[in-house]
């Protein structure tokens, strides 16, 4: 994030802000980049978990949840007071290729993960550690449970703008991880890094304050002699040696701006975003405050579901017929087929509903696809699909209900889950999982694991993050205005289907172990049944496989 190199220039124009703990009826007014912090947790509690192999430092949502709130109750302390915390809800086009830039870079890292080390090695060098693939998300849905959840906001479009926007407004210090933020017009703001932070605030109480480099834009220019900062950056951007002050003196000395300038400077303008604190932009639209995954708000924002914002993005305003949607790389083993292919029923049936209220189309979803990322292509349902499709998920959520009667629901959901990997893998002709793989899954073991658990659990976790999908997506369908042109018969079973989706797992109980975990050989029985169940499923023929082949999204009826 930010341009290569133009911080550590900047670096000797900070200054020093002190935390303190005291009664003052002022305190430092914090606004946060939500992202950012979600990634710097992560990197702090891998840092201190002190893990003795690679999969087990992988830590649970549920623990960098709390690790967020706790941090954050921490900075408070010292006299701070968090306004807002800013989370993306959509890029715009222009991103693409930074977005798969990114995708790629986990994919590649992940490689490397498997490729140099073993399971069971120590845990090694935190910059080539996968990430936690649904950490962001994770991480929200952890404040919105804490007293932070009035203070979180889904915005329509970038954090950092709205992170500079209310800066300008308020003079309030941005905490980020983005060098960009020091670019922007924050008016009389300032700029506090997490990693100075995380490297100065004290890990217990008993400091009562302590001190970190800050940055003030509006003072650096001053002391540079120019009007923006936009004017050293783009100058830095044209030659790199130079330091700030002689790309200040370059800056100075052109007779004109032009027209490279402008088009540099653009992002980095004050510009009027909403600054309110509603947990999300779409609570204009909708009859209910719902909060959704920031893919999946970007998805409908696309999709023209919103279609008053469509992410305050010129590129935008020309609605996509054919969206995008990017999965995140998940913690499998890059050698085999990718853990997206499960699920796949439950994304295409939300895209479908979501796109009710929207534009009409398929989805491409960029996703893991061997040792590389690609798209893949998902038709989109008509309404007599979407209702035979909303059909028989009830009828097989009826049926795990009836094969698992004394089973607490989470418990379901899971099981449900573990039956659609395994009809997947049959559907594709593929070996099922172990037993003792899904019984360690469900048990939340992290000891004596291998390749072959690790993509169960990764395939498992995609049917889990796919019902997800499907839930947010019913969820903001269920909230909008009624629609002509959807029939009764669709509204009355997507409305079936939402009650039976409720209540859907959380991120925090992700591979967590279940409410029942205590008793290791209830998970034994459940497996056995389950095994049972899908021995009545037979597998495809040559001829079946080549027909599923030669379309593009084949329908998959058996079991699912």
């Amino acid at each position: 994030m930010g341009i290569p190199g133009f911080l550590s220039k900047v670096q000797p124009y900070a200054t020093s802000l002190q935390f303190e703990i005291t009664n003052d009826d002022k305190p430092k007014q914090l606004i946060i980049d939500g992202p950012a912090l979600a990634h710097f947790i992560f990197s702090q509690e891998i840092l201190a978990s002190g893990a003795t192999n690679t999969f087990a430092s992988t830590l649970t949502y549920h623990a960098i949840g709390e690790a967020t709130v706790d941090w954050l109750s921490k900075l408070e302390a010292y006299n701070g007071q968090v306004k807002a915390i800013y989370f993306d809800g959509g890029l715009p086009i222009s991103k693409r290729k930074e977005r798969l830039d990114r995708l790629t870079s986990s994919l590649n890292r992940l490689i490397s993960f498997k490729a140099k080390q073993n399971i069971h090695t120590r845990a090694w060098a935190l910059g080539t550690f996968p990430p936690l693939p649904f950490l962001v998300p994770a991480v929200i849905e952890a404040l919105l449970l804490s007293k932070y959840q009035n203070m979180v906001s889904l915005v329509d479009g970038e954090a950092d703008d709205h992170c500079a926007t209310l800066a300008h407004s308020t003079g309030g210090i941005v905490i980020t991880s983005d060098s960009d933020l020091i670019i922007h017009d924050i008016g009389d703001g300032t700029v506090v890094f997490l990693n100075d932070l995380g490297v100065h605030m004290p890990t217990d109480e008993s400091g009562a304050m302590f001190s970190v480099p800050c940055f003030i834009p509006r003072g650096i220019t001053r002391e540079l002699g120019v009007t923006a900062m936009t004017q050293v950056a783009f100058q830095f951007t044209l030659d790199s040696h130079k330091s700030l002050r002689q790309c200040a003196s370059a800056a100075l000395s052109q007779d004109s701006v032009g027209d490279d300038i402008d088009r540099f400077a653009q992002p980095y303008l004050h510009n009027c975003h909403e600054t309110s604190f509603s947990r999300t932009f779409m609570t204009r639209h909708l009859t209910e405050n719902i909060m959704v995954d920031p893919r999946v708000s970007e998805y409908l924002l696309h999709a023209g579901v919103f279609s008053s914002d469509r992410l305050a993005f010129s590129e935008i305003n020309s609605l996509q017929s054919d969206c995008r949607i990017y999965m995140p790389v998940l913690l499998d083993d890059p050698d085999k087929h990718s853990p997206w292919d499960s699920g796949r029923y439950f994304r295409q049936l939300g895209y479908a509903i979501a796109r009710l209220n929207g534009t009409p189309g398929g989805t491409r979803e960029f996703s893991r696809i061997g040792h590389q990322i690609g798209g893949t292509y998902i038709d989109s349902l008509s309404q007599p699909e979407i209702i035979e499709h909303c059909q028989t998920f009830i009828e097989n959520a009826t049926h795990i209900a009836h094969l698992f009667p004394g089973h607490k629901q989470n418990d379901r959901w899971r099981l449900m889950c573990m039956r659609y990997v395994c009809i997947t893998r049959i559907s594709r002709g593929r070996r099922l999982p172990s037993k003792r793989n899904m019984v360690d899954l469900f048990r939340g073991a992290t000891h004596g694991i291998d390749w072959e658990y690790i993509q169960t659990s990764a395939e498992y976790q995609a049917v889990l993050y796919s019902l997800r999908i499907l839930f947010q997506c019913l969820a903001v369908h269920n909230s909008m205005p009624s629609d002509d042109q959807v029939t009764e018969k669709c509204k009355t079973t997507i409305r079936d289907l939402v009650h039976r989706m409720q209540p859907p797992l959380k991120l925090a109980e992700f591979l967590a172990h279940s409410e029942q975990s205590e008793d290791d050989s209830m998970w034994e029985r459940a497996v056995t049944v389950l095994l049972n169940d899908l021995a009545s499923i037979s597998p495809p023929t040559k001829n079946s496989q080549k027909a599923r082949k030669g379309t593009k999204q084949g329908k998959r009826k058996r079991g699912i």
